[in-house]
């Protein structure tokens, strides 16, 4: 188990939640990409900001960092014992960083666990394969859009929420 802090806390969850700088799977990795289809780039990560650019396909950016904006938690509930949860207890899921790892809020507290028994399948499934292992249930998947910067061949820097749209992006594959 992995669990390191964050910088929100209080009563309550968040409603939403924006995590800066993360790749949200494993070997998830900012450096050249390539486009396999057409992109928008934006002048913030919104998609109701202008558009700056159409990337073609086959087009070099350079991505830069990224930002997953989580706009509803998901919803663990506890059904046994592991650790620090009890029965009943409810997690609430953020952003998915790879190999199990959530942000997480639990009673007032926000920051990194491991959930081995809560698998992202990378196809925006969530599963748990060995029903005796696993110490809860996902009610509710985390909501979320992931925002790149690029810069473009031609220098522009914007922002696009089209990740699928590129290659390169797995340092593993």
């Amino acid at each position: 188990m992995l669990a390191s802090p964050c910088a929100a806390s209080g009563p309550t969850p968040p409603a939403s939640l924006i995590e800066k700088g993360v790749c949200p799977f494993e070997c998830c990795t900012y450096r050249e990409w390539t486009a396999t289809k057409t992109a928008k780039i934006h002048s913030a990560p919104d998609r109701s900001s202008r558009v700056l650019a159409h990337i073609s396909p086959g087009t070099h950016v350079s991505a830069l960092t990224g930002e997953v904006h989580v706009t509803r938690p998901g919803k663990y509930r506890v059904r046994k014992q592991f650790d620090k949860y009890r029965p009943g207890d409810l997690i609430w899921l953020y952003g998915y960083h790879g190999e199990g790892l959530y942000t997480v809020w639990f009673k007032g507290q926000q920051y990194e666990q491991e959930f081995s028994s809560v698998n992202y399948d990378g196809q925006g499934g969530y599963r748990c394969d060995d029903v005796d292992w696993c110490w809860g249930v996902l009610e509710r998947a985390p909501e979320s859009t992931w925002w790149i910067k690029l810069r473009t061949p031609g220098g522009v820097v914007g922002w696009t929420d089209q990740g699928a749209n590129f290659s390169g992006k797995d340092a593993c594959g």
